[in-house]
Parts: C-alpha cells; structure tokens; sequence
C-alpha cells in the first residue's frame, strides 16, 4: 500500500522524531500497538480522542495543539444538522475547548466516544 499522510500523521512522525522515540516506545508509552501509531502517520486511521491528551503530553507539544490536525478541510466530515442549542461550527467548539485542562479534555473525549460506541 503506498504511503499516504494527513497533516496529524505528518506533525506526529516529526514529533517523534523530535524526541526520539520510535514508534515501538511511543505506543508502549501510551498503550497501543505500533501497529496502531503506525496507521495514525499514514493516516490509515486516526487516534480516539480520549489518546490525544497524553500523545501531546508523551511528545511534550501544548494540549490541543495536535486535535485540529485530524481535521484537515479537505477531509474535515460533513457538517451536522443545526440544532438551536448547539455550536453552529467546529471552530466554535475548537474555541470552547481552547482553555481546558488535560483532565478536562480526557472527559471530554470520553464522552465523546461513548457517544460514537453508542451509534453502532
């Protein structure tokens, strides 16, 4: 399969490189396979969101700063249906989202995902 990226897999493969952890150390530290790292550079697939606050905190970059490289515009998912008590735009909850703790992402992301292993 010819190797293709995303902008996350690009900035994750030169963070690694960075700190000098292959991809065997870094999924040990964050307890996933290598194989697993090893599709999020490619961009096979991309990381749930619960692992996002500790891959930034394992390759030392600010909490945040690696989630809007999932969602780059050319492969950003289609906009949801518009309901009146909810964010109008992902930037906006990129805003909203901006200033949280670590632990407070963690929640976030776990709510999230129960949220997508419920829709299944």
């Amino acid at each position: 399969m010819p190797r293709t990226s995303t902008p996350f897999g690009e900035r994750l493969e030169l963070e690694l490189t960075r700190v000098g952890l292959t991809q065997q150390q870094f999924a040990t530290e964050i307890g996933v396979s290598q194989q697993t790292v090893s599709k999020w550079i490619t961009g096979e697939t991309t990381p749930r969101f619960r692992h996002l606050p500790h891959i930034e905190e394992v390759v030392g970059v600010p909490v945040g700063s690696l989630s809007p490289l999932l969602f780059a515009p050319h492969d950003a998912p289609p906009p949801l249906p518009r309901h009146p008590r909810t964010p109008t735009s992902v930037a906006a909850l990129r805003r909203k989202m901006n200033g949280l703790t670590s632990a407070e992402l963690a929640e976030v992301a776990s709510f999230v995902d129960g949220i997508f292993k419920n829709r299944s």
